[in-house]
């Protein structure tokens, strides 16, 4: 799924681009400079969002096989 989701967004650049880029907004593309770097700090967030779920589903994992006494077993790499 993952995969899925980034080729999906992947492509969504493609078809955005002619709405954030006009010609009205040049020569300079202050607004369409603004945009990329807004969605840019959007992906940063979602990342670090994503990293702390899953370590803290690493470390759920991690108490539920010490409170059981069972062998290490699957953890996300972050």
């Amino acid at each position: 799924m993952a995969i899925a989701f980034i080729s999906a967004s992947g492509q969504l650049g493609n078809i955005a681009s002619p709405y954030i880029w006009p010609k009205a907004w040049g020569p300079s593309y202050r607004y369409s400079y603004a945009i990329c770097i807004a969605t840019n700090g959007l992906a940063i967030v979602m990342i670090l969002g994503f990293r702390a779920r899953l370590k803290a589903l690493n470390e759920k994992a991690e108490k539920g096989q010490q409170d059981k006494d069972l062998p290490d077993g699957y953890r996300y790499l972050l």
